[in-house]
């Protein structure tokens, strides 16, 4: 089982949620990304957990972590651990990041043929 780290990109002392957020992802997005924003900065993601806490199966899961890094919301780098296993280390930002970096990410996603997440 991987063990996810969540750290926020930009210091804030309140949950912010850009309007564009609210605009442009759906509500599995929306949902998991307030949940995120909501959490301490050094808060430890488990998939189970977040599976858990909203009722999602893997997939439902994985399709809202996708879209909240297509859209810029959040970025995933996947390292392989002591023993191992691998482990993803989540940054989540209260702005959209530029569209370079979103073109990077998706070149990315497209080469792997399975899901960081």
């Amino acid at each position: 089982m991987s063990v996810e780290h969540l750290t926020k990109g930009d210091r804030i002392p309140f949950t912010q949620i850009p309007r564009e957020a609210c605009d442009t992802l759906t509500s599995d997005a929306l949902a998991l990304y307030v949940y995120l924003m909501a959490k301490p900065e050094v808060w430890i993601i488990r998939p189970k957990d977040v599976e858990r806490r909203f009722g999602w199966g893997r997939e439902r899961r994985r399709t809202a972590f996708r879209e909240l890094e297509q859209e810029g919301y959040l970025l995933g780098e996947q390292s392989r651990g002591l023993r191992g296993y691998y482990r993803t280390e989540w940054r989540i930002y209260g702005e959209q990041q530029p569209q370079e970096w979103r073109t990077q990410l998706c070149k990315r996603l497209e080469k792997s043929e399975s899901p960081v997440l």
